[in-house]
């Protein structure tokens, strides 16, 4: 990991991009450097999907022998998230001095940095980071289902914790850690315009990303021992647009939190296009599934953005 860090150190010390390369708006420190590979890896698997389809197989959100190792990723995550959330409440509500130790972490990833986010933008992007996980891990408890045949590749889960470090590590970037904010904070005046119109579209895809998990689930039947034994075309709600609202409704909580970020955090526009390109290649598999099972499967149906994709 030394090496790596003492590579992307040169590069950023040694190298002259030119600027068509990497533009004068994106920092280059590692964090950027950790999302661009990011989605170097997420291009490459939807371009393997493009060259070469995937055999047909079991694709609807189920979970193999390694459904414990899921949620115990999905739990660690969540108790990092908490611990992120922690800090900037003690650190901007309360006015409490981040320590030197982990101020020195947070640069090595994230200098050069831009100033982009403020106090409030975070705490609020954190919360709706903070509930959308602990919403994925109800429903991988309650509504996820098991199967025998489907094989889940070990690099999934050190890529999901590589995710979410690169995720918690955005929100921090572009804030300044050594100003003080409690004394504007509890001001009104910094609700800023993008805050309810983040809160909105996260609110809608979180609802009807339930909804639509649930009926998913539903449609699933399963035997006594909670293996999936057969499976009904999904209808209903976006499922009348989508095959995979539920991979829909993921970019559009991302998207709703770099609305609520303000729209200009370079660390969190690129994770929003690693999601794009993850959900974009899920969808697709999980569409052509659809289309091998059900003969009379709508032809008129996306399989990740309605009307386009």
């Amino acid at each position: 990991m030394d090496s790596a860090f003492k590579v992307i150190h040169y590069f950023r010390e040694k190298v002259k991009f030119p600027p068509y390369l990497v533009p004068k708006n994106i920092p280059f420190n590692i964090l950027n450097c950790l999302w661009f590979v990011q989605i170097i890896f997420s291009a490459a698997a939807l371009l393997a999907f493009a060259l070469k389809k995937r055999k047909r197989g079991n694709s609807l959100n189920v979970h193999n022998k390694r459904f414990g190792l899921a949620i115990g990723t999905q739990f660690l995550v969540c108790m990092w998230y908490c611990g992120l959330t922690a800090l900037l409440f003690k650190l901007f509500l309360f006015g409490h001095t981040i320590p030197e130790e982990l101020k020195a972490v947070i640069g090595y990833f994230t200098k050069p940095s831009i100033h982009t986010t403020d106090a409030v933008s975070s705490i609020i992007a954190s919360l709706m980071v903070l509930f959308s996980l602990f919403q994925s891990l109800y429903q991988s408890v309650r509504m996820s289902l098991s199967s025998k045949t489907l094989t889940l590749l070990g690099l999934m889960y050190p890529m999901q914790i590589l995710f979410h470090f690169n995720a918690s590590l955005s929100l921090l970037a572009e804030i300044s850690l050594n100003e003080k904010h409690t004394q504007y904070l509890y001001d009104i005046s910094q609700i800023k315009w993008f805050h309810p119109v983040g809160l909105a579209m996260f609110s809608l895809a979180s609802q009807h990303k339930y909804i639509c998990l649930k009926k998913l689930s539903n449609n699933l039947r399963k035997n006594k021992a909670g293996l999936m034994t057969e499976a009904q075309m999904p209808v209903g709600d976006w499922f009348s647009w989508t095959s995979c609202p539920q991979y829909f409704a993921d970019l559009l909580i991302y998207t709703s939190i770099g609305v609520t970020l303000g729209l200009k955090n370079t660390a969190w526009t690129l994770c929003v296009i690693d999601t794009l390109i993850k959900t974009t290649n899920n969808s697709l598999y999980q569409h052509n599934w659809y289309t091998m099972t059900f003969k009379k499967y709508p032809q008129d149906r996306a399989a990740l953005v309605p009307f386009l994709l």
